[in-house]
């Protein structure tokens, strides 16, 4: 490379040599100049701040050298050297650019120097910093030294990265590390206290560049504390007294180096200093007397060494405890008492507290019995009950009892001694008769009495008992048992009476009995007979029984009368009676047949004496008729033809019971047998076609059971009739047949009544109705043909509809018929009116013309009208064969994208179909702003807001149509004034397949809307290229005035814009030499003004294209063959195209932005950057070109 540099370099030499003095007098031009970029050299690396330097030479002069980076001109120099200062800080590491320079002579001839290419690098060196240790600081033990290091990018570019970070102490290297964060550990034990050293840090990054630390400096010094730890008393102890607290305190030496050595030791109790000590052991003497029982505190020692440093010892907590003995006594039995039976034993404790202290309190009393502990007590009065029974008379024993505080210290008793003696009294209680019972007759009085004995002694013994009655001894008895014979048969029923014992043992000690009272009854039981059912009986269903009862007296004495019967059956009581007669009614629904059961009942008198009757045996029968009821036909019901009755027979069984069973049901009509069935459903076939319409007939049912016994049904009355239904068929549309969307559809049906014998006539049919998807009537037909009308309006494409037919005859029989149908909408029309303006009349008069539509079958008009210049209330219409249909209204403003984005999501949400086309209607500019008032109406101008949709503001709201479509809009139509641009068509080449615009003013008021939808509706089927003629060619027809129209295949614009990057781009080096050439055939050029009154900015591309391609001055043939290709692309692009007003050749369906000035070129410039079209490199061409064209 960098020989060929040299000889090319020699070549322009050798050119200068034999070209004489540049800029002669009288030289004539024969060649373009020579140039090369002498620096920087082919692929090589570069950073920052590049000089690109060139070389360039001319047989006549050199007026300047331009320089490109990546093909975009950055600068130029008119004299030599030929430099340009390149800045690469905003470009990526590792990119590689090619420079290239362009040299131009006086005559405007050029010349390319070959292409440089370089690579930008990173040329800067990584900072890196010492963070630890801080420059200064005193170092000890092993070191963590830490740097920080950053390669130093540039903005917007990402540095090589950091290799590794080195250390160095002392300037030794010691150590690197490769990762962040980049340290090393530097141990210091065997340096000298004092001693300074140097440590720096070195980083390096991955393309080899190093940056080197600042130097930090520290010194090696003692930093380590001395170790104090308390070793008396233990943590968590408790303490009283004086406590002599005591610590270990050693000053921390390193190896080869001697510590400083303690100073002091100082004692710290609760956080509060209390002394001091200065040599080992190091102690100190804490007196806690004046402190609370239970009370907790901290200690704590703080150690100095020599060099000043002091270490803490850990903290450690005492409780202050209790150290004095409780106090207890034994109160209770005294000294030298004598005891029996079951003794209290009771002893007062205190525990002896010091003084300003509070005592611990006593925890419990234990209680020795000879030595010997047998119980313990927590509450006071602290006692224990102690059982004598089981010591001997006489016997001597000790007590004492131990008291214990809540600190665990405790007091002992003195002992006491008592004797054991004997002193109770015997025990007697009657034992019969008992308590509160009733008596007669003689009764036995019985005692038993009881010396009280103890275990190993031996009792006195009972000498006798004696009987009491009412507080009369009556007898006494001296053995056991020992009993008393009294006779109360004179006395009184009801006379209550007491009764008491007396036992004497033979120490003469007495024991009383409880009293006892008794009642002097009648104890002679009632007698009971039953009188009703008889023994050996069958019975069933609800059974009375009766009893008859009388109460038995004793002689001299009046009974006591009954108090109530009770009866039983099977031993179980089932009831009661309390008056005569005595009777009970048992229900036996319950009870299986043929089963047993006794019966009895008792009968008690007032003194509670019972009496049981003999128990008598029945048996449980059946007694009962069977059910049956018709169960079909219903009561008051039409029948005909053969009817199948039908009985439902139940012999009447109880629950648990199995009835004797159905032996045959008989069925009878009007009075008559007419047949029998023995087996379950119970039915009969009777045959009513010999009965005349309109004849009552009466049913009933007999069942019979197995014993004989019958049931009869319920009469039902029928009615001889017709209830058939009738046959229909629905004719039209055929079932799975596709209809269209938004179409008037009639329904046909077909009906008869079936009739049967001749004997009858059917009945007539009574109507017809017509439903949808199950619910939603559509009509009612009462007479043939039946048929009625479908609109399938709003009903959304694809979807499957059921239509059903309902036929009624007069006898009010139904029957019904259903079939699937398909919807079909080929086309859904989105069209967006905008006439907040002064076009609003035009557009009222457009939707008035819509009347002479007389079918939409197939396609969808949706419509968002305004039609006010003042009002900003806007109608949602839906156009349905000649109507248009208002769905909602609300305030619109139509150049907001987002009204549009909605109105088309509304519509293709609502009335989805095959193909869509949208029509976005008036006032348009193309994309440019008016200049004189800086009002932006490229298409939608709303007047009412001072609106309008911009291009991209267009393409953006039809990009979410294309993403809620999943595909491209079929069809679009901008139908306003000079929207035929390239550059418009280029920002919406992706959102809709075909486009039909004009280059000129557009027209309102007089389109046929009416016209282009009923051919539509002729074939809805039309693809969209053809409707995008149909539409074209009707608003062609519709107007005589100068008009453009045409219809493209956007497919085809990226062609056409690389065309017109192809015809700038070698358009552009004539723009100096035939710049007034060009000018005169732009200024030839059919142009079109944005606004009336202003300049006029568009002109046709074809045109103007062909102007120069047949300028003889402009024969490159690059530029030549590029102007072919692009009138062969617009033409295959144009579907249709068609004007009037204009001369031939003039109008081609293209226009682009080619201002007449560059005042007019810089009013659009920044609008016209903000498009897609400039936006891309392709049509970017073209704005350099004009730029250059334009500018003087």
């Amino acid at each position: 490379m960098e020989k060929r540099r040299k000889i090319i370099l020699f070549l322009v030499l050798l050119t200068f040599l034999f070209s004489g003095l540049s800029g002669c007098i009288g030289c004539i031009d024969i060649s373009s100049p020579n140039v090369i970029i002498t620096s920087p050299a082919d692929a090589s690396a570069v950073s920052g701040i590049v000089t690109v330097k060139a070389e360039a030479n001319d047989d006549v002069s050199v007026a300047k050298v331009e320089f490109y980076i990546d093909g975009n001109k950055v600068g130029e120099s008119n004299n030599s050297p030929y430099t340009y200062e390149w800045d690469t800080s905003n470009l990526q590491y590792g990119t590689s650019h090619c420079i290239q320079a362009k040299a131009y002579d006086s005559t405007g001839k050029f010349a390319e120097s070959p292409i440089v290419r370089v690579t930008v690098v990173d040329a800067q060196a990584p900072t890196v910093t010492i963070t630890n240790p801080q420059n200064g600081s005193t170092v000890s033990g092993t070191v963590t030294i830490q740097a920080e290091a950053t390669d130093r990018g540039i903005k917007g570019k990402a540095p090589s990265g950091i290799q590794k970070v080195e250390f160095y102490i002392d300037g030794t290297l010691v150590g690197a590390d490769t990762t962040s964060p980049y340290t090393y550990s530097w141990n210091t034990d065997s340096l000298q206290y004092g001693s300074t050293h140097t440590i720096q840090a070195k980083a390096y990054d991955n393309t080899g560049r190093v940056g080197v630390s600042p130097e930090v400096t520290v010194v090696v010094g003692d930093v380590d504390a001395p170790i104090v730890n308390i070793t008396n008393p233990q943590n968590g102890s408790t303490v009283s007294g004086t406590v002599t607290i005591q610590a270990e305190a050693t000053d921390r030496g390193i190896k080869g180096k001697a510590p400083s050595g303690i100073q002091k030791v100082e004692f710290y109790i609760d956080g509060t200093l209390v002394g001091a000590d200065t040599t080992s052991p190091y102690s100190y003497s804490w007196n806690t007397d004046s402190l609370q029982y239970g009370s907790t505190h901290t200690i704590q020692a703080k150690a100095y060494d020599n060099a000043g440093r002091s270490g803490i010892s850990p903290e450690i907590t005492v409780v202050i405890g209790d150290e004095d003995a409780p106090i207890v006594t034994i109160i209770n039995p005294s000294d030298g008492s004598t005891v029996s039976g079951t003794v209290t034993i009771q002893a007062e404790a205190t525990d002896r507290g010091i003084k300003g202290k509070a005592p611990s309190g006593i925890q419990k009393v234990e209680f020795y019995i000879d030595g010997t502990l047998v119980g313990a007590d927590t509450t006071s009065p602290y006692t224990y009950s102690w059982n004598t029974d089981s010591l001997q008379y006489g016997s001597t024993h000790t007590i004492q009892a131990k008291a214990y505080d809540n600190a665990g210290r405790s007091g002992i008793s003195p002992e006491i001694t008592v004797v054991i003696g004997d002193e109770d009294a015997p025990i007697v209680n009657i034992t019969n008769p008992q308590n509160g019972s009733t008596v007669s007759g003689t009764v036995t009085i019985q005692a038993e009495a009881t010396d009280r004995s103890i275990k190993g002694k031996a009792p006195s013994g009972i000498q006798k008992v004696e009987f009491y009655i009412d507080g009369t001894l009556v007898g006494a008895d001296t053995t056991s048992p020992y009993t008393y014979s009294w006779n109360t048969d004179s006395l009184q029923y009801g006379s209550t009476h007491t009764i008491q014992a007396k036992a004497y043992d033979n120490t003469g000690r007495v024991g009383v009995s409880p009293e006892v009272t008794v009642t002097i009854g009648d104890t002679v039981a009632p007698t009971i007979t039953i009188t009703n059912p008889q023994d050996g009986g069958t019975v069933f269903g609800t059974v009375v029984i009766s009893a008859s009862a009388q109460d038995r007296g004793i002689k001299g004495k009046a009974p006591s009368g009954i108090q109530k019967v009770e009866f039983y059956v099977d031993g179980d009581k089932i009831g009661e009676d309390n008056s005569s007669p005595y009777t009970y009614s048992w229900d036996t629904d319950s009870l299986q047949y043929g089963s047993i059961h006794l019966i009895q009942a008792k009968a008690y008198d007032n003194a509670g004496n019972v009496g049981e009757s003999s128990v008598i045996r029945v048996t449980i029968g059946d007694g009962q008729a069977p059910t049956v009821t018709i169960t079909k036909p219903s009561d008051g019901e039409t029948v005909s033809g053969t009817v199948t009755i039908q009985a439902e027979a139940t012999d009447r069984g109880i629950k648990g019971k199995a009835p004797s069973g159905i032996q045959k049901v008989e069925f009878y009509i009007d009075g008559a047998l007419v047949g029998a069935d023995t087996t379950s459903p119970y039915t009969y076939s009777w045959n009513t076609d010999s009965l005349q319409y309109g004849s009552t007939h009466t049913i009933q049912a007999k069942a019979y059971d197995n014993t004989g016994r019958s049931g009869e049904s319920s009469i039902v009355t029928v009615i001889i009739g017709d209830v058939l239904p009738p046959a229909v068929t629905i004719t039209n549309p055929q079932d799975g047949a596709i209809v269209p969307g938004s179409a008037i559809i009639t329904i046909e049906a077909e009906v008869q009544d079936r009739g049967k014998k001749k004997t009858k006539a059917s009945n007539d049919i009574a109507k017809i109705e017509f439903y949808l998807d199950g619910n939603t009537l559509l009509g009612v037909a009462t007479s043939s043909p039946y048929q009625c009308t479908w609109d399938t309006s709003g009903l959304k494409h694809n979807t499957t509809h059921t239509i059903t037919a309902k036929a009624y005859d007069r006898a009010g029989n139904t029957s019904e018929t259903s079939i699937k149908v398909s919807i079909n909408v080929e086309w859904t029309i989105l069209m967006y009116l905008d006439g907040h303006n002064d076009l609003y009349q035009a557009l009222t008069n457009e939707l008035n013309l819509l009347n002479n539509v007389t079918s939409t079958a197939g396609i969808n008009v949706v419509i968002l009208a305004g039609l006010s210049q003042t009002n900003p209330l806007t109608s949602l219409y839906y156009f349905h064969n000649g109507t248009l249909q208002e769905l909602n209204s609300y305030y619109c403003n139509f150049g907001n994208p987002s009204y549009l984005q909605e109105f088309l999501s509304y519509g293709i949400q609502n009335y989805p179909a095959k193909k869509y086309m949208v029509v976005i209607k008036n006032h348009g500019s193309g994309w440019k702003t008016r200049a004189k008032k800086n009002i932006s109406r490229d298409i939608a101008y709303d007047e009412i807001y001072g609106d309008s949709l911009t291009i991209p503001e267009l393409r953006s709201a039809l990009y979410y149509t294309k993403i809620l479509l999943g595909k491209k809009i079929d069809l679009l139509y901008l139908d306003a004034c000079l929207m035929g641009t390239i550059e418009v068509d280029y920002e919406i080449k992706d959102m809709a397949n075909y486009l039909v615009s004009s280059e000129a003013i557009g027209w309102s008021g007089n389109t046929r809307w009416d016209i282009l939808f009923n051919q539509l509706v002729t074939d809805p089927t039309i693809s969209a290229d053809s409707l995008g003629i149909l539409t074209a060619q009707t608003y062609f027809d519709s107007y005589i005035e100068p008009r453009t129209i045409a219809v493209k295949n956007l497919s085809k614009i990226e062609d056409i814009v690389k065309d017109i990057y192809n015809f700038a781009h070698y358009l552009r080096p004539y723009v100096s030499s035939h710049k007034t050439t060009i000018m005169n055939l732009r200024n030839q050029t059919q142009s079109f003004a944005p606004y009336l009154g202003g300049p006029n900015e568009y002109i046709d591309l074809y045109q103007f294209a062909e102007l120069i391609r047949i300028n003889s001055g402009m024969t490159n043939i690059n530029l030549l063959n590029s102007i072919i290709k692009l009138e062969q692309d617009i033409e295959s692009s144009l579907l249709y195209e068609n004007n009037s007003g204009y001369l031939p050749g003039t109008v081609n369906g293209y226009s682009i932005w080619f201002p007449e000035d560059i005042n007019t070129y810089n009013l659009g410039k920044t609008k016209y950057e903000q498009l897609l079209f400039t936006i891309v490199p392709l049509g970017k061409e073209w704005e350099i070109f004009l730029e250059e064209i334009l500018t003087p």
